[in-house]
């Protein structure tokens, strides 16, 4: 089963979705021709220059498009989908089920995949995307990604090395979470933000691309949202970073990274 929360989601089509006070089924619809739904996947960074008749392997996809905080959930062992993001920004999200404290599993923006991806031979468990901006998703049939794959090793590869990466950043976190203080917990995730989404900036310093508010910060770095408010204030103070809007820009990556180490 496939949901979607909050009333901030609406399909490509011109029907309009089931609407309830705090969720609603999602009622998506096919992209209207097999050459628009090439074009839509053919921006997507996992399927650039990709023949048009590889692409319609993976059958017809369908799009929606989620407003900033529209969150959407599947049943691993129930949904036989895989996620797209084409244009926009999820964060991957769990929560112990006697806990209400949301932890984020990893950030993911355009050409990205979630869900039921073949090969990571998902079994059970339940996960959740919440739309850090508004973000367009196609899903698609688990069965068209294995023709397509079966069809294209390469593309097999470069989706394996995209799960390593994220397993590798994943692993790191913990890691910091185990051995690292506060302070050193927020210069890693900054930096490692910094890495991903960085892009230089006037001021001389690298501008993260994404509006991630010390709430995400906090569910990032498995602190309170009020430590990382602290944490921030003294990097502002001693100038490792700045802020631009609700955006964070990285004014000094190598004292950011000494304080991650703790030299």
């Amino acid at each position: 089963m496939l949901n979607v929360t909050n009333e901030d989601f609406r399909t490509t089509g011109s029907a309009s979705p089931p609407r309830a006070r705090s969720s609603a089924m999602i009622a998506t619809t096919p992209l209207s021709s097999s050459s628009s739904h090439a074009c839509a996947l053919g921006r997507c960074r996992l399927f650039r220059n990709l023949p048009t008749d590889r692409l319609e392997l993976l059958g017809e996809p369908e799009t929606f498009t989620l407003k900033r905080g529209a969150s959407l959930s599947w049943e691993a062992d129930e949904d036989r989908h895989i996620y797209l993001i084409e244009h926009g920004m999820v964060k991957l999200t769990a929560a112990p089920s006697d806990s209400n404290k949301e932890t984020i599993l990893a950030i993911l923006g355009e050409g990205e995949l979630f869900g039921r991806i073949p090969l990571a031979n998902e079994q059970g468990g339940s996960s959740h995307a919440v739309a850090m901006e508004e973000t367009t998703i196609l899903r698609i049939d688990a069965a068209g990604m294995e023709r397509l794959l079966d069809s294209m090793p390469d593309l097999a590869n470069r989706i394996i090395r995209m799960i390593g990466r994220r397993l590798r950043r994943l692993e790191t976190r913990v890691s910091h979470l185990l051995f690292k203080d506060a302070r050193q917990r927020v210069a890693f995730i900054l930096l490692e933000l910094m890495h991903e989404w960085g892009s230089a900036h006037s001021t001389g310093g690298n501008l993260l691309d994404l509006r991630i508010t010390h709430q995400d910060i906090a569910n990032l770095t498995g602190l309170t949202r009020e430590t990382v408010s602290v944490t921030l204030a003294d990097f502002d103070l001693n100038e490792l970073i700045a802020t631009q809007g609700r955006r964070l820009i990285v004014m000094n990556p190598k004292d950011l990274r000494d304080v991650m180490t703790g030299t």
